[in-house]
């Protein structure tokens, strides 16, 4: 999905009452344009008018290089998965 896409499914999705977006499925920080997506979702509010929450599950790869850009970017929450161990 384009980000445009991701964000038009958020804001109908938050209309209805969601309050979280978790971003996983494969490696989300392989996304080159993970920043923006993730500055694109905390921009979203929900239906009661405060911004939905933006979460994130990750194996870590490229955490070290994007961690401030998407702390910046409002990102609530991290879960690290070790699964690839």
């Amino acid at each position: 999905l384009t980000v445009d896409e991701i964000v038009r499914i958020a804001r109908v999705a938050a209309a209805d009452g969601i309050t979280t977006f978790r971003l996983t499925g494969g490696e989300p920080l392989l996304r080159a344009d993970i920043v923006e997506v993730v500055r694109r979702l905390a921009g979203v509010t929900g239906a009661d008018g405060r911004p939905v929450q933006v979460a994130m599950t990750t194996n870590g790869i490229r955490l070290p290089q994007l961690l401030p850009a998407l702390v910046e970017a409002g990102l609530d929450r991290l879960n690290i998965s070790i699964d690839t161990l």
